[in-house]
């Protein structure tokens, strides 16, 4: 189960990292032309990154340090 939980926390960090950059470029793209880069596009991967954070603070930490 330990190593589900490593392998589960590695994978939304670097979930976590891709949504950040998407959202950074489009709020890139957005600015320098909204008329071919809508709001829509960028508010969805915002959603995205909110659902993560909930996520996050729902499970579990991972403590390398844990004692039985």
């Amino acid at each position: 189960m330990e190593k589900f939980s490593k392998v589960l926390g590695f994978v939304l960090l670097i979930t976590r990292f891709y949504i950040i950059y998407k959202l950074v470029t489009l709020l890139y793209l957005t600015h320098s032309n909204p008329v071919e880069y809508p709001m829509d596009n960028l508010t969805w991967w915002g959603y995205l990154l909110i659902f993560d954070i909930w996520l996050q603070s729902v499970l579990p930490s991972i403590n390398e340090d844990k004692e039985d």
